[in-house]
């Protein structure tokens, strides 16, 4: 599934929207850490967990990146990859010395949602339609659910060893709420990011280019769906300019 979204995404920025590609490329990325543990057969445990962090943490810096171009907000680029590099080193030491799977849960998912928090409030006041917003409230839902379910287990869970987490409870519960949350913020975020250039093309039908005035079709559109102004005062004024092409 996750796949599915990243290639439809690569397709939707074909059409000349860079954002979607820093999704496609979040999609896909997170499409790897769920297929770590297969590496299990090959690997060994603590490679496999760094394998699925590594794979984790660049889908959510991909994510808060095509959140914020989509915005057009700060980047805030070298922020965020100091929280990845930060947590990807506690996640080392948590792997390789404490042998903690825990702590190492801990500081993958806190600081994936944090990835996403900092995107979060640099765009929180650019959302201009219901889509943007609905979008945003799909990130909202992801941190929430990254941060309660690693919090929850983090206080409940006893010396769960490294190499059970994949037959876990936790492991299911992870799957299930993560991709109920990856569809929710693929399903608005592609939304947002179609009408971004459904309205990107119509402007383009509507409007001239070099004034920004509309021409004829974007005229009579005005006129048939939103003919009217406020206070019903209105005026059409009809010029004809001589030799006005040449100029």
């Amino acid at each position: 599934v996750l796949t599915l979204f990243g290639v439809a995404f690569f397709i939707v920025a074909r059409f000349g929207n860079p954002a979607a590609l820093f999704w496609a490329g979040g999609y896909l990325c997170a499409a790897l850490g769920f297929l770590a543990p297969l590496l299990h057969a090959v690997a060994p445990v603590p490679m496999v967990a760094m394998t699925a962090d590594a794979a984790f943490l660049s889908a959510f810096l991909f994510y808060s990146h095509g959140l914020t171009t989509h915005f057009d907000a700060p980047r805030h680029l070298v922020l965020r990859l100091g929280i990845a590099a930060a947590a990807y080193g506690a996640i080392a030491y948590a792997v390789f010395v404490a042998q903690s799977l825990r702590v190492e849960l801990f500081v993958s998912d806190i600081a994936c949602s944090l990835l996403l928090a900092t995107a979060l409030l640099s765009s929180w006041r650019r959302s201009a339609t219901w889509v943007d917003r609905a979008l945003l409230g799909a990130v909202v839902f992801v941190m929430l659910e990254t941060t309660v379910r690693t919090i929850v287990f983090f206080v409940m869970a006893g010396s769960l060893a490294m190499d059970a987490f994949i037959g876990s409870p936790y492991a299911f519960v992870m799957q299930v709420t993560a991709t109920i949350g990856a569809l929710l913020l693929a399903l608005t975020a592609l939304a947002s990011v179609a009408l971004r250039i459904v309205e990107r093309y119509r402007k383009a039908s509507e409007e001239d280019p070099l004034t920004g005035l509309l021409n004829r079709r974007g005229f009579e559109q005005l006129l048939g769906a939103n003919g009217h102004a406020s206070k019903n005062e209105a005026a059409t004024v009809v010029a004809d300019i001589d030799w006005f092409k040449s100029i």
